[in-house]
């Protein structure tokens, strides 16, 4: 497997977010009501260059927030993979009060509620040092080996690598 590119300096995050929980494992009912009909809409806080994505211009300051463009190397054209994140996010029942995922790449993405009544959610990419990532990865490592593609389980090297995790 060919070495990915080095990832880009993220910023430090100005504090770890308590509220992060993770439900417990749910069925497979409970878990289609809950991603049945989600829609996913970009955010551009979290996109140094919106315009590209069809959004536009953040307006503001952006804090500490990661950059879908900049830090995981999330372009438009991977867009088109969304569905099968959200797919992947729902087998692997990575729900809690926000949603998470992991790529082929390694990166971690959480998504969070943007529009409740439309069940909207926009992502965006962990950092390395935080509380929930660790979490993550654990439960999506040990469903990947015993429920997941070939692809899932490279995923989970990809992000163990990447954010030097222990299963």
């Amino acid at each position: 497997m060919k070495k990915p590119p080095a990832r880009r300096e993220v910023p430090p995050r100005s504090s770890n977010n308590t509220k992060r929980r993770f439900y417990d494992i749910m069925g497979n009912s409970e878990l289609a009501a809950l991603f049945g009909g989600m829609r996913y809409k970009g955010s551009s806080k979290h996109k140094l260059h919106p315009h590209l994505f069809g959004l536009a211009p953040f307006q503001g300051d952006r804090g500490d927030r990661t950059l879908c463009d900049t830090h995981a190397g999330f372009g438009p054209d991977d867009s088109a993979r969304i569905a099968s994140l959200l797919a992947r996010a729902q087998a692997a029942s990575l729900v809690g009060n926000f949603i998470w995922t992991i790529d082929d790449n390694g990166w971690i993405y959480e998504l969070a509620v943007t529009n409740i009544a439309q069940k909207q959610f926009h992502g965006y990419p962990l950092r390395p040092g935080e509380a929930i990532a660790q979490q993550e990865f654990s439960r999506f490592d040990a469903w990947a080996r015993m429920r997941g593609s070939p692809l899932d389980a490279a995923a989970a090297a990809a992000c163990k690598s990447f954010y030097g995790f222990r299963p």
